[in-house]
């Protein structure tokens, strides 16, 4: 039995090729991994040029010592797969590769990935991916009590440890990238909150477990949202006059990512759904309104209030683009409860969706003049 499991994973291994969001997060690790660690004996770290591209070869030995953990019917199905092991990217809970991408794809990215910061992010990317598995599982008639169940272990402790780096960052005093770690986590959640709302009204026969997934996302919505509030207000009260360059640089990465969106826009909305692209530019629309009213506290040097206005535009501009690319991701399409958006005195942007309004309201709020107040509500 064993025998015949092992022929499977690496058949099913050698079929497959690393996908673009493989390689990226492959290059990445493996960057930081050289900047972190100048060459050692145990190490041998070499530069050569494929396809245009610099990769970088490890000696055998070095990295069979960090592989110890694993079992070790994993570590041969790396070595002599001849790297295809890395391709499980793409397989899904119950798939024959599956436990390679968790179990090695995933604890490789995070033994390459030394930054604390840098962690954080990966550990938010991660939680994002397994909900992504439940989405298409879901989309499939895959997802059972079972395998949600399993899911949402390995989503909340990727969020749980993201959530713990960025305490560690706001104890430390370092308030923005604590900001960045907790308001990444909420957009991320908030706009997968969205998308199981959508895959319970198209697959009615998986209810109970799109609903199990979907309270457990509204749960973590909460802790992020709270987490994010927490330190705007330290945030808030703790800046001075030095962080001009703070609240410059991350209005600068506001502005760029909503002009990320905004041709991501130009090359989908034809394609994708017009309510799906409508719940999309609601977000852009109010990621746009806080950038601007961050430019007008910038211009009156309040660094504080500018900083986190940019940054909540950076995230909704975000939320935006995973909501715009849901549909394209599952393959299916999607019946989204809608929302609108209302922009009132002082500036305010009001999202609010039809149904739950009340019961599930999920609020960003800023106590200062000209506020930006964004309620998103399913």
């Amino acid at each position: 039995m064993i025998k015949k499991n092992f022929e499977q994973i690496i058949k099913e291994a050698k079929s497959v090729g690393l996908s673009k969001a493989d390689k990226a997060e492959l290059k990445r690790g493996l960057v930081n991994f050289i900047k972190t660690h100048p060459v050692r004996a145990e190490v041998v770290v070499r530069q050569q040029v494929l396809d245009g591209e610099k990769e970088s070869i490890l000696r055998i030995p070095w990295l069979l010592n960090r592989l110890k953990p694993m079992p070790i019917v994993l570590v041969i199905v790396l070595l002599l797969s001849g790297g295809t092991a890395m391709a499980a990217g793409g397989s899904l809970p119950g798939d024959a590769l599956y436990p390679v991408k968790v179990e090695v794809n995933e604890r490789v990215q995070g033994w390459l990935t030394f930054d604390t910061a840098a962690k954080a992010d990966l550990n938010v990317r991660l939680a994002e991916r397994r909900l992504e598995e439940a989405e298409k599982l879901a989309a499939r008639g895959r997802l059972d009590a079972e395998t949600q169940a399993e899911i949402e272990v390995r989503l909340n402790e990727r969020a749980e440890r993201a959530r713990v780096l960025a305490s560690r960052f706001a104890d430390a005093g370092n308030l923005e990238i604590s900001l960045n770690i907790s308001s990444g986590l909420e957009a991320m959640f908030r706009a997968h909150e969205l998308v199981l709302r959508g895959l319970l009204i198209v697959k009615p026969e998986a209810e109970t477990s799109i609903n199990a997934m979907l309270q457990g996302v509204k749960a973590n919505t909460a802790s992020s949202m709270e987490a994010r509030s927490e330190t705007e207000a330290n945030l808030a009260a703790n800046a001075n006059a030095d962080f001009e360059a703070a609240a410059r640089g991350k209005m600068t990465a506001a502005e760029n990512k909503i002009e990320e969106v905004e041709a991501f826009f130009d090359k989908k909305k034809e394609s994708t759904d017009a309510e799906l692209v409508a719940e999309a530019e609601v977000r852009l629309r109010a990621a746009e309104t806080a950038f601007a009213e961050g430019k007008e506290k910038l211009a009156a040097e309040g660094y504080a209030e500018a900083f986190i206005l940019f940054n909540q535009a950076l995230w909704l501009a975000e939320e935006a683009q995973l909501t715009l690319a849901a549909e394209g991701n599952l393959g299916i399409k999607l019946d989204l409860p809608r929302a609108e958006l209302r922009i009132g005195g002082q500036g305010s942007v009001n999202s609010d969706a039809d149904e739950d309004k009340e019961e599930n309201q999920n609020e960003t709020e800023m106590d200062s003049e000209g506020s930006l107040e964004i309620n998103l509500g399913y």
